[in-house]
């Protein structure tokens, strides 16, 4: 019944600090996916140029991989090792977990790579973008 109320309390603990910690503040330039084509602070509507294609694409990807591809990464791996951990001696539910423990680690190695081949080919097309393009932001 300890355990109980200790877990519930680092559950509950976990999300009020969370909601707090993820407050939202006013969009501008540099929180949004979409760069241009919105009504800033001052009402004033920021046209699109060519230039903004370009960091949209670069939006969107790090958005993918940085914001969703990463997380979801982080937790399969936390599942695959809980599996691991709690196999019993059971070779096979081990060797599942352990293959599925490599898939992802793989499949995020794949990720990684073609955001940095992207990467590179935007700052080829776009080369006053470099310090912008990769940025991870």
């Amino acid at each position: 019944m300890r355990y109980f109320f200790i877990f519930s309390f680092s559950i509950l603990s976990f999300f009020i600090v969370g909601s707090v910690a993820y407050a939202q503040t006013v969009p501008n330039a540099e929180h949004t996916v979409l760069p241009c084509g919105y009504k800033e602070l001052g009402g004033i509507t920021r046209q699109c140029t060519v230039e903004d294609i370009f960091k949209l694409v670069n939006n969107v990807i790090n958005l993918l991989i940085f914001q969703i591809a990463s997380p979801l990464a982080a937790l399969v791996l936390m599942y695959s090792g809980f599996q691991m951990l709690i196999s019993g001696g059971d070779s096979s539910k081990y060797s599942a977990a352990k293959n599925n423990f490599m898939d992802v680690v793989t499949g995020f190695a794949l990720i990684l790579s073609a955001w940095a081949v992207v990467s590179f080919i935007l700052s080829l097309a776009a080369p006053a973008f470099v310090s912008y393009i990769g940025s991870g932001t």
